[in-house]
């Protein structure tokens, strides 16, 4: 199969050494026509320096942090025209498979409509979506967000890759879990960990509702996130109830 370009992008922040090992496990294991695109959010020395270094990228080198999405945005405008996917991918994450790239490709032209492809899967028990494939590793059709107008910016950190579902949701397109094989090590959050930047919770009955779209809950899915995630069901359950 011959695979058309994708743009990957990835936003830094004050993690550089997972930085590195994630650029670095880009350049060993991806075969296939892509381009990288890095936009910093002021990260400041010894990144930048790093950073400047890198002949094979496309740099924006932001004098504040704007946070994930109006970032991710701005490196969308530097995509090449012939890429076909984007791929949001957060700098704490290490590449293990040589054909990693290729296995989310050929689950996203698997059928006509899937435009949104990833590892990481958050279930929700409201439908329709029922959850949504997480931005720390998310390809994207590019005429997919030309569909939707690019990315949601008012959501700037949490809550981007629901936002981002939803819209293309309620242009016809739908998402694909990459369950297995795995091709991704996650090491989680660094940039938000290290700097206390703050989750903000996302109303996504409210948001689904905004586009026109039917909300529905499922007792399959409630379980599916309770086994999951059960420290955030416990959570919900005393802020409501206790």
């Amino acid at each position: 199969m011959l695979y058309k370009k994708t743009s990957i992008i990835i936003v830094s922040y004050k993690a550089l050494n997972y930085l590195q090992q994630c650029i670095e496990s880009i350049r060993a294991n991806t075969t296939i026509p892509y381009e990288l695109i890095i936009v910093d959010n002021n990260s400041g020395e010894p990144t930048t320096r790093y950073l400047l270094a890198q002949r094979d990228i496309k740099l924006v080198l932001n004098k504040q942090n704007v946070l994930l999405t109006p970032a991710q945005s701005q490196a969308l405008k530097l995509v090449d025209k012939d890429s076909h996917y984007v791929l949001f991918l957060n700098p704490d994450m290490r590449i293990l498979r040589p054909d990693w790239l290729q296995l989310m490709i050929d689950r996203m032209e698997s059928q006509e409509k899937v435009g949104i492809v990833g590892p990481i899967y958050n279930v929700q028990a409201i439908g329709p979506l029922f959850g949504n494939i997480d931005m720390a590793c998310l390809l994207a059709r590019t005429i997919l967000l030309h569909d939707t107008g690019g990315l949601n910016t008012n959501f700037p950190w949490n809550g981007a890759g629901f936002i981002l579902t939803v819209d293309a949701w309620s242009h016809g397109w739908r998402y694909k879990h990459l369950k297995w094989p795995k091709i991704i090590k996650h090491y989680g959050a660094k940039s938000r960990s290290f700097n206390k930047i703050p989750n903000t919770k996302i109303d996504q009955r409210a948001e689904i509702l905004k586009r026109g779209l039917k909300p529905s809950w499922s007792l399959v899915y409630f379980l599916r996130q309770f086994f999951q995630r059960p420290d955030l069901i416990w959570k919900s359950i005393k802020l409501k109830y206790l």
